[in-house]
């Protein structure tokens, strides 16, 4: 004990001061000395030990350590939207789920799919209104998310997002009595369930006989409200000879809808 300078000491030594290990002052100021000194709360276990203000900190050595890359990256893991994340809250450091993440960062792709025609017709619809069907088969096809919905032509969205559409339309020549044999593929978009506009189109033609070809319209449509916003497709022919190709077992004419992210 110093009394002059109202310091406790304690140390190695007889002279106050000469090897210090921790000093209290008269602010009652608590100074661990500079040195290869530990401090060891040996009975810090998560239930009992360092507490700062009155909380027990229950976070062990190793855990506080991957605060400054202490140890080397482990093994991955598959994250959930329930596994925790700790950022900086305006000041404040919080846990939230990993959900958030995704949300903040606009979630990604989703959602995408494929539909196809799957018989042929001869001439013109407008809009195709039937034989579509969402791709089941063969073995290894993918849909990822909700799927798109249609009712005699017309496609509804699972959710609101960017969504990027393409129409794919293949065509051969049936007689190749006539060199002109055409077809305008259109996508038509509505944004009140009503009026529809014609919003992406693509032409290609045939000219003899058994001759195929194929043509493809894309669209990114805004998609705010998914009872107003939906499509439809059109193939215009311009003569009877133009057969438009559908097949239930693999994609000939064909709709790709994915959702590229958030509106």
């Amino acid at each position: 004990m110093d009394d002059s300078a109202d310091d406790l000491v304690i140390g190695l030594g007889s002279t106050v001061g000469t090897t210090p290990a921790i000093s209290i002052n008269s602010d009652r100021d608590v100074t661990i000395s500079d040195g290869a000194i530990d401090f060891d709360v040996a009975s810090h276990d998560g239930s009992n030990g360092l507490k700062l203000a009155g909380t027990l900190v229950t976070a062990t050595a190793a855990e506080m350590n991957l605060l400054d890359g202490g140890t080397s990256v482990g093994s991955s893991i598959t994250l959930a939207d329930a596994d925790g994340f700790v950022v900086n809250d305006g000041g404040t450091m919080k846990t939230i789920p990993a959900s958030d993440i995704s949300t903040y960062a606009g979630g990604g792709i989703t959602t995408a799919s494929h539909w196809r025609l799957t018989t042929d017709f001869t001439g013109t619809a407008e809009p195709i209104a039937s034989n579509w069907e969402e791709v089941d088969a063969p073995a290894g096809y993918g849909i990822l998310g909700s799927s798109i919905t249609e009712s005699s032509g017309i496609f509804s969205f699972p959710s609101t997002g960017y969504w990027y559409i393409q129409f794919l339309i293949c065509i051969y020549d049936n007689t190749g009595s006539n060199t002109d044999n055409g077809v305008e593929s259109s996508i038509f978009t509505t944004t009140d369930n009503s009026t529809y506009a014609k919003t992406a189109t693509a032409f290609t033609n045939v000219g003899t006989v058994n001759d195929k070809n194929s043509c493809r319209a894309d669209w990114i449509m805004d998609v705010t409200n998914t009872s107003n916003d939906k499509i439809r497709v059109h193939a215009n022919s311009v003569d009877s000879e133009t057969t438009v190709l559908g097949n239930t077992g693999l994609n000939e004419t064909s709709l790709t809808f994915i959702r590229l992210g958030d509106t």
